[in-house]
């Protein structure tokens, strides 16, 4: 009779030791915020076939499940993995090959940098982007006689931070066919005293773009494996790239594919011909790692290159900015997007093509609806214009950082009155309860760290004092929310992640650091510890 006792109480043993399901990993000893309201918090989290398959306890899940890999983050915080909403992806590989001029404090450390990237780079156009006049003391941008006394037998072309003005010196100019009677739509070449000053804005760009050789398909592809690398490092899951061509697209699937880039990538198909004929026939395109179901458009320029479009003239100037192009055209986009089943996203910075933009999508959409047609930077919107955001289900797509950017001379630009209407997150927010957040980098940094601060301090990291118009910051939730299940909605993929839930993916950030209650200070200091797409780690930081 013992001995059929203990047969029996070794067997309920082994039963209570036997683990019923796989898995392929478990992240346990965790601080997990899941952004699920059902269950908020978390210790452990299951995953199989790169899916979220239990999301509990620590015990629960250690006991339930047998896993190929463990692990153990220490105590340390797991966030849903953080989504860069508007961002340009391949454009940050590109200027990691090129002469990079952010952050150049004066005209003369311009022209040595400059100078220092010619010297390694000895062939072709000097070619490069970042330089912000407003940074220099006297402010006086670079010009053509400038860059023709240091490049006099090389093309110059150096585009400034925001993408929506460059430099160019005359050779340059000349190869691109611009002079001093070239007109372009939706741009300027700028004339001074009858001489070209080498300034050209928005679309007078693709000028000099045009008369550039082609990148090399070898080239671009080493620019998106540096991008992600850069990315995983910041703890990026998801980017959104705000605008590409089909031969871009076809690049990175391929890439994909071919399992050398692993980011996984929302992408806006740029407002051309090639692109509309091929997706119009095509349909969308979507795969696990790629999804192409939207079009970017511009309605006007930027506000440090004063081409934002503005219902009143700039502050600090007698005009009010250009638009890229009448409405009867963005209406008829907006129609052909609807037919064909594609979001409409289209930048918008002045507070004039917000409305008119706001005004094409209400006549499109007729009212509520869940296409989420986004206007993304939605930098200065009238407050007569947000109601538009709430009646026809439009999301804001916005960029917290360029607050902080352009706090030098955004209250130059528009006064004190129109001040107050700019970069105001917490008024959009309030619109439809839905915010989407990116850094627009290379124009920004990489950083959705530094995203959050702009959005809750509305200053740097470190930075003392108070921020800038604090009446506009949001909660920590909020922000959180808008670089995560926000920026989900906004790209229509809430299903597929933005929370810590089961059937989601497994998309993760590690931080060592609570982002909803630590102090200050010590959010200031926040490392990524961990990022992890589709169950898998693709960035650790080195011990």
């Amino acid at each position: 009779m013992r001995k059929l006792l203990f047969i029996s109480l070794a067997a309920l043993m082994v039963q209570g030791c036997f683990k019923s399901e796989e898995a392929d990993v478990i992240i346990h000893n965790a601080n997990i915020i899941t952004l699920n309201t059902q269950e908020p918090k978390a210790q452990a989290v299951a995953i199989k076939n790169g899916k979220i398959i239990q999301v509990g306890a620590e015990r629960e899940i250690l006991n339930k499940y047998a896993a190929k890999q463990t692990i153990d983050v220490q105590g340390k915080f797991v966030y849903p993995g953080f989504v860069d909403a508007h961002c340009h992806f391949l454009g940050l590989g590109q200027t990691l090959q090129q002469v990079n001029l952010q952050g150049v404090e004066s005209l003369d450390a311009f022209a040595e940098k400059v100078k220092t990237f010619a010297k390694t780079n000895p062939e072709g156009w000097v070619f490069g982007r970042g330089w912000d006049e407003s940074l220099w003391t006297d402010q006086t941008k670079p010009t053509a006689q400038f860059l023709d006394e240091l490049f006099p037998n090389r093309p110059v072309f150096l585009k400034r931070v925001d993408g929506h003005s460059a430099v160019a010196n005359s050779l340059a100019m000349k190869m691109a066919g611009i002079t001093q009677q070239t007109k372009v739509q939706g741009g300027l070449v700028e004339v001074k005293n009858g001489l070209l000053t080498g300034i050209v804005v928005d679309e007078a760009m693709d000028l000099l773009d045009d008369a550039m050789p082609e990148r090399t398909i070898a080239k671009d592809a080493k620019a998106l494996m540096k991008a992600q690398q850069v990315c995983f490092s910041e703890g990026l899951t998801t980017v959104t790239d705000a605008g590409l061509n089909l031969k871009d697209i076809i690049l990175i699937d391929s890439l994909q594919q071919a399992d050398e880039l692993q980011m996984p990538m929302y992408v806006m198909a740029s407002d051309n011909d090639e692109n509309k004929e091929y997706f119009f026939n095509r349909g969308k395109w979507i795969t696990d790692l790629l999804t192409v179901a939207s079009f970017k458009f511009y309605a006007d320029g930027s506000l440090g290159s004063r081409s934002a479009r503005l219902k009143q003239h700039y502050h600090d100037h007698s005009h009010g900015g250009m638009m890229m192009n009448d409405k009867a055209y963005f209406q008829k986009q907006a129609e052909l997007m609807k037919l064909h089943g594609f979001q409409m996203n289209t930048h918008c910075i002045g507070d004039s093509a917000v409305a008119m933009m706001l005004d094409v999508y209400a006549n499109t959409l007729g009212g509520t609806n869940d296409l989420r047609w986004r206007i993304e930077h939605a930098q200065v919107v009238d407050a007569s214009d947000l109601n538009m955001f709430s009646l026809y289900s439009i999301i804001p797509s916005v960029q917290p950082t360029h607050a902080l950017s352009d706090r030098r001379w955004a209250k130059e630009r528009l006064g004190d009155e129109r001040i107050r209407g700019a970069y105001a997150y917490k008024d959009l927010l309030a619109t439809n309860g839905v915010l989407a957040f990116g850094t627009d980098f290379p124009v920004e940094t990489v950083s959705p760290l530094r995203t959050f601060f702009a959005a809750v301090f509305r200053k740097e990291p470190g930075e003392k004092g108070e921020g800038w118009f604090v009446e506009q910051a949001l909660s920590r939730q909020e922000a959180l929310k808008a670089m995560t299940i926000g920026a989900a909605i906004a790209n229509k993929q809430d299903s597929l992640y933005g929370s810590i839930e089961v059937g989601k993916l497994a998309n993760f950030t590690i931080l060592n650091t609570d982002l909803l209650k630590d102090p200050e200070d010590r959010l200031a200091n926040t490392k990524v510890l961990k990022t992890i797409v589709h169950g898998e780690v693709v960035f650790e930081q080195i011990k």
